[in-house]
């Protein structure tokens, strides 16, 4: 299909079509240039997407040479994603934070926390925790944050082992620091 541009912009146009009915439920399309060999682009359609459903991509491209064949790639659309995490599952301890997660339905090759003490807007990353079991607990140091009662932790999700795509997010996860009782000074009668 795209095998010689000629040395020509070719428009590859994209049609995402639902067999049931044969509605077409959007149209996309990009300009490569005539030099552009053996690459690789893609499409995403966002609206009227449903899971776990069968889609037809229909994909042709044009030139001022003419039109190539038409193609049809039949194509299925991913389960709900859910990685579930709560401000009841992350608990701080000292210069630790210890979160537990959950996944239904999906998977992700790896995460990163970011978390920021709220007074300061003060932030850091976590490293990379494999995203391999659907049940997790990951634990990792917080101690370059000031000692404040008030965290917020967000989720970055990722899929892919050499060029990693961001997958998903959950933000805003806020946490607080059970703080130990003082005593007050003076007038102890």
């Amino acid at each position: 299909m795209w095998s010689n541009f000629n040395n020509r912009i070719q428009s590859v146009y994209t049609q995402l079509r639902d067999p049931r009915n044969n509605v077409t439920l959007g149209n996309q399309s990009i300009g490569l240039p005539g030099t552009c060999y053996n690459s690789t682009s893609y499409f995403t359609f966002n609206s009227n997407i449903q899971p776990e459903t069968n889609y037809e991509a229909i994909v042709w491209s044009t030139n001022e040479i003419g039109t190539s064949d038409v193609v049809t790639i039949s194509l299925r659309s991913a389960k709900v994603f859910r990685f579930i995490v709560s401000s009841d599952s992350i608990k701080l301890n000292g210069t630790t934070a210890t979160v537990n997660y959950r996944i239904e339905s999906g998977n992700f090759s790896r995460f990163q926390v970011n978390y920021c003490y709220e007074l300061t807007g003060t932030c850091n990353g976590s490293p990379s925790f494999s995203g391999s079991s659907n049940i997790g607990q990951v634990t990792f140091s917080i101690g370059s944050l000031p000692n404040g009662t008030e965290y917020v932790f967000d989720f970055y999700l990722y899929i892919g082992t050499v060029n990693s795509v961001l997958f998903g997010l959950v933000k805003g996860i806020r946490v607080y620091r059970a703080m130990e009782p003082t005593t007050p000074t003076g007038n102890n009668g």
